[in-house]
């Protein structure tokens, strides 16, 4: 009886000792983890991507056989990977030095697990306490084509006892888990200055309103950039007291081998001979800071092959020399494709490279009602000495007709007045977009000067006699 009244007693006290109430382990934070690009980690496709490491404070009693277990969110590397150590040893940082030592016990392809092996005790005289210890979490690396797709990759920690309980959870997330991997796009192509000319209805719509037919011209000026990374913190494998920081990790970049930017849209007004195969220039110029300009061969695009593959500020200039063609209504997208490594390409979109827009009119019919029994009514007055193109598109609960571009409704003649809603009726039909009830407003575009334009809206019930006009942009001014 005695004895077992010893044992028992023994057993509460260790109990007490190994596991402690409200414990809570906690990762130091990291300020900066390393920060590759993905691109960077494509091209060095033969090793593992680096990652920050930090210390974890132990705020349990662990006894032997208690596991620890870190948990990454991205595969380990299986390309000449660091192998991560096989003993940890957390060391408290108080004057007693007791020893915490870890083995590795099991590794998954994104987990180590470490088993508690031994406790040094540093102070006879005070006992163990594992409360308080601080251990260098284990330095790994990822998959670097798993980070690239991943886009991050995080470090999660989790202690339990040697029968499987959990131990120690950490009391915030944040205390639980850490960032110690980012990856991102290493190249971008901005815009400038866009492309922004005003094509002038008054000049024919052949040169922009602040130009002279015989010389209009417009600059896109774009700039390829890329990303450095960040170099990563990493915790030195020194515990206790004397723990501290040592040099940042290398991000991975790539080199680049060639930039090749495509600006689309209509080129064909600078061709001055349509009866050869592509692009003759004549006295027009096309030139490009950044390196030589080809063209598409339906010169819907102009490609700009960078000469020496710099990082800076390029100009396109488009200049319309002769006075014949038309400058078109359009807006502009743009394309970079960068070469780096061997062969390995990345595209990126040029932001917002401009639009070409028109000085004509451009007038809404609001609330124009839809449907079987209505008869609606839409003319174009324009009393200008020449005809102008109309087209419009319609707004009905917050979606616009049709999804690209407009309804083209044919001309308004000069010193006339022109009948389009019948037009528009037979142009959304064809496009395949019904309304069939409620109102929506119809925005009219006509190409001549604005102070020759008038646009008229209005419907009448079919069973009715009664004609209500609608209000316009134009009558509300």
């Amino acid at each position: 009886m005695f004895k077992k009244t010893i044992l028992a007693s023994s057993l509460a006290a260790l109990t007490t000792v190994s596991y402690q109430a409200n414990a809570a382990m906690a990762l130091t934070a990291i300020t900066t983890d390393v920060t590759h690009t993905k691109q960077g980690l494509m091209e060095t496709a033969t090793t593992g991507a680096a990652v920050s490491n930090t210390d974890l404070t132990l705020g349990a009693e662990y006894a032997v056989g208690d596991t620890i277990t870190f948990t990454s969110s991205v595969a380990f590397s299986t390309e000449t990977p660091v192998a991560p150590p096989t003993s940890i040893a957390c060391q408290s940082a108080a004057a007693n030095t007791d020893i915490v030592n870890l083995g590795l016990m099991t590794e998954t392809t994104t987990a180590l697990t470490y088993r508690v092996i031994s406790l040094t005790d540093g102070s006879a005289a005070a006992g163990v306490t594992t409360v308080g210890a601080i251990c260098v979490t284990p330095v790994v690396e990822l998959s670097d084509s798993a980070l690239a797709s991943a886009g991050s990759a995080t470090l999660t920690v989790s202690g339990a006892t040697s029968g499987g309980a959990a131990l120690d959870a950490p009391s915030t997330a944040a205390n639980g888990t850490q960032t110690v991997a980012t990856a991102v796009e290493e190249y971008t192509s901005t815009t400038g200055t866009a492309l922004n000319g005003i094509v002038d209805v008054n000049q024919d719509r052949k040169a922009f309103t602040t130009l002279t037919s015989t010389n209009s011209a417009d600059q896109l000026v774009y700039t390829v950039a890329a990303s450095t990374g960040v170099a990563g913190e990493r915790t030195s494998a020194i515990v206790g007291a004397a723990n501290a920081t040592i040099a940042n990790i290398a991000a991975d970049v790539s080199t680049i081998t060639g930039i090749v930017t495509t600006i689309t849209g209509d080129f064909s007004f600078l061709d001055t001979d349509t009866t050869t195969t592509g692009m003759q220039l004549g006295t027009n110029t096309v030139t490009s800071s950044g390196g030589a300009v080809t063209w598409g061969t339906d010169l819907q695009s102009l490609i700009i092959t960078d000469s020496n593959n710099a990082l800076a500020a390029e100009t396109l200039t488009i200049t319309k020399v002769v006075a014949d063609t038309v400058l078109p209504v359009q807006t502009y997208t743009g394309n970079t494709v960068i070469t780096y490594g061997t062969n390995q390409t990345a595209s990126v979109a040029v932001a917002t490279p401009g639009a070409w827009t028109l000085n004509g009119a451009n007038i809404t019919i609001y609330s124009m009602p839809f449907g079987s029994n209505i008869d609606q009514f839409m003319w174009v007055s324009n009393t200008g000495a020449s005809a102008g193109e109309v087209t419009a598109t319609v707004t009905y609960e917050g979606t616009t007709y049709p999804a690209t571009g407009s309804y083209s409704l044919g001309n308004a003649g000069a010193r006339s007045n022109t009948k389009v809603d019948d037009d528009l009726a037979t142009a959304m039909t064809a496009a395949g977009d019904s309304i069939t009830s409620g109102r929506a407003d119809v925005a009219i575009t006509v190409n001549a000067p604005v102070a020759n334009i008038q646009v008229y809206g209005g419907y009448k019930v079919v069973s009715a006699d009664d004609r209500l006009n609608l209000e316009t942009s134009s009558s509300l001014d």
